[in-house]
């Protein structure tokens, strides 16, 4: 039987902007994610350029074959920066490293427009609701010390918070 194939996937994230960025990491945790991805992406190009098997490859990288499977499968998750670093070099690349400095950190205030403007009244109000309630428990931390600084008395202060998270 023969399969359907898979419709278009249309890129969703702005050009300027990394898909780990909108997968909810901050902008430092996005960057070195986006060059481990980068890593392991040239690894893949250049095993496949030489025409190695994977146990070739497994040979080449001092590596056994499930890890090189893992690595042309893309899971990113199973290799470290250090260790895709490392497998360049045995593969015969030569990595290197560029430091720019970045723009002028912008407040990500806006960021979350679209994701606000996307909510239904309802989850809207328990927004505001969980806004109120921080902004509740930072204000006693101007006055006092201790766990008044948390915005915490009594049995409340012996106990963690639970975080309430707002899905959007």
């Amino acid at each position: 039987m023969a399969r359907k194939p898979l419709p278009a996937i249309r890129h969703t994230s702005p050009a300027n902007r990394s898909v780990f960025r909108d997968l909810g990491f901050d902008e430092a945790e996005a960057r070195v994610l986006q060059m481990r991805a980068d890593l392991l992406a040239a690894l893949r190009e250049h095993i496949k350029e030489r025409g190695w098997t994977q146990s070739k490859a497994a040979k080449e990288l001092g590596i056994s074959q499930p890890r090189v499977s893992a690595l042309v499968k893309g899971s990113w998750r199973e290799f470290s920066a250090d260790m895709l670093l490392v497998l360049a070099a045995r593969a015969g690349l030569r990595p290197t490293l560029s430091l720019t400095p970045s723009a002028q950190r912008t407040s990500h205030m806006l960021d979350d427009v679209a994701r606000i403007l996307s909510l239904t009244p309802e989850d809207r109000l328990r927004e505001l609701a969980n806004v109120d309630r921080f902004f509740a428990a930072a204000r006693p931390a101007h006055k006092g010390s201790g766990t008044a600084k948390r915005g915490l008395s009594g049995a409340a202060a012996k106990k963690p918070r639970k975080a309430t998270r707002i899905r959007g």
